[in-house]
């Protein structure tokens, strides 16, 4: 089975941005936790990034997971307190959220 991607964006919420920042440092800090999240997901690789547009910030994520709707249904039923803390910064310092239309995906399946 090919793997499946997401990306997302969305704006961060006025004054959230140094939160933001923190938020994110904190799940490298808690690589381990993370890591564990991503076997029971299924997700194989999980980015952020950071795009200022006219003096606002938005956060651009991108995830591949072996099947996205499963790795989103796995994390929004997780116990683990990562994914918990995960959700709550998600929702606390982030609004108008868009699914970008994938135009392109191709992986190397020789890496």
């Amino acid at each position: 089975m090919k793997n499946s991607v997401i990306c997302t964006y969305s704006k961060i919420k006025p004054g959230c941005l140094e939160h933001v920042r923190d938020w994110l440092r904190v799940l490298k800090t808690r690589k381990e936790e993370v890591l564990e999240s991503f076997r029971q997901e299924g997700v194989v690789l999980e980015s952020a990034f950071l795009r200022e547009e006219n003096n606002q910030h938005f956060l651009v994520y991108y995830l591949l997971a072996k099947d996205v709707e499963v790795a989103m249904s796995i994390f929004r039923e997780s116990k683990l307190d990562i994914d918990h803390f995960h959700q709550k910064c998600w929702k606390g310092l982030t609004e108008d959220h868009q699914v970008l239309d994938v135009l392109f995906h191709l992986e190397n399946p020789g890496s």
